[in-house]
């Protein structure tokens, strides 16, 4: 998507990867080979510099300077000093960089980390200006936030379900281009970027249903987190939506941990589930929770529980974090790649449509599987 608030648009560019080719002896003929290089690529598209296109063509800086005049004056491209040659005319030219602020809470997760790095390096990539701010007291944040600088965009990553309305007007007062990620923020005037709850639901459940499991358990944190919050109650509609109820397919609403670690007692909810009647105990798992790879494992391996022959289990996390699926667990999810890209996507969208009304963006998640899911052994 490309913007066109103050100006023309970001152009995209294109790393080329270019051979030796026979010299070119004339402006007409090196044209022509660029005019079918610019065929190949999009408007917008960055061409190779003069010094490139001497040394793949073999020719001087003048026939490289003259064949690109007479593409230019045909329209085919456009130059700009300082910045290069772009396919198109001048209403595609770079627009100036902007500048985004990216304010994340300080808890320890892997995830959102990732995320921030990437739409970080992204921002840089396209010749934006990226600057970072961790806080861990909102109160400090706003303070700093109050020097009067303002910003083109702003990214806030609460990691909580629990935003300062303070620090949301303040943000609002900085930028006209508020995203939050990982949240879903209705009536905020801002927009939001969020996996998609009901699409993570969908996916688990007819995974393990389509492997024959009837008794599925879901296992998630009571702390209030949006996200959480919103899988458990998608859950409970597909639960009696498939004519279920608590017995076979339980719903654990777990206290969490103080540090945003995940579930306090996650083996206390394991040896509740287990000490269920024989006919309601579960054979397959389902953990939506900040809880770690690692932390499961150690849980089920302590109970020779063995998986998946005993129990099926799935993760909803991040299939490119290790930490969440160990190499062990099937995962849903979004890839941190997918997220920051969708983020950006926003940002350059509501840079383009800037009255447009404000809302949530629900990303795509996807399913990768793992060996911690099969067929239930028992009936």
């Amino acid at each position: 998507m490309r913007a066109t608030v103050d100006g023309p648009a970001p152009a995209r560019l294109y790393w080329l990867t270019m051979t030796k080719t026979k010299p070119t002896d004339s402006v007409s003929q090196l044209a022509r080979e660029l005019r079918r290089l610019i065929g190949r690529l999009e408007e917008g598209a960055r061409l190779p510099t003069v010094r490139q296109l001497m040394r793949e063509h073999g020719v001087s800086q003048h026939l490289v300077q003259s064949a690109l005049q007479q593409l230019r004056d045909e329209g085919a491209i456009a130059s700009f000093v300082g910045r290069g040659t772009f396919v198109g005319s001048g209403a595609i030219a770079p627009a100036r960089p902007r500048s985004v602020l990216t304010l994340r809470h300080q808890s320890p997760y892997e995830r959102g980390d990732r995320i921030v790095e990437v739409l970080h390096r992204e921002l840089i990539r396209k010749g934006h200006n990226s600057l970072l701010l961790t806080y861990y007291d909102h109160q400090h944040a706003m303070t700093l936030l109050r020097g009067g600088v303002r910003y083109d965009a702003c990214v806030l990553q609460p990691r909580s379900s629990i935003i300062s309305v303070e620090l949301l007007a303040l943000l609002r007062q900085v930028s006209d281009c508020v995203v939050i990620e990982s949240y879903a923020a209705e009536n905020l005037n801002v927009d939001a970027v969020s996996n998609d709850p009901a699409r993570c639901v969908d996916l688990a459940l007819d995974h393990l249903r389509g492997l024959g499991h009837e008794r599925i358990a879901w296992v998630t944190e009571g702390t209030g987190n949006y996200f959480f919050r919103a899988c458990a109650r998608f859950f409970e509609s597909a639960r009696k939506w498939a004519g279920h109820g608590p017995e076979t397919m339980p719903l654990i609403e777990a206290p969490a941990s103080a540090d945003g670690a995940g579930i306090t007692d996650l083996p206390a909810v394991v040896d509740a589930l287990f000490r269920r009647r024989a006919r309601d105990v579960p054979t397959a798992l389902v953990v939506a929770s900040f809880a770690g790879a690692a932390a499961i494992a150690e849980t089920l391996d302590a109970r020779a529980i063995a998986v998946p022959d005993a129990l099926s289990v799935i993760k909803v996390g991040t299939p490119d974090v290790h930490s969440d699926h160990g190499g062990r667990f099937a995962i849903v999810g979004r890839p941190t790649t997918q997220a920051a890209a969708t983020v950006l996507r926003r940002i350059e969208w509501r840079w383009q449509h800037p009255e447009a009304p404000y809302g949530s963006v629900y990303d795509t998640p996807l399913l990768a599987p793992a060996h911690s899911t099969a067929r239930p052994s028992r009936a």
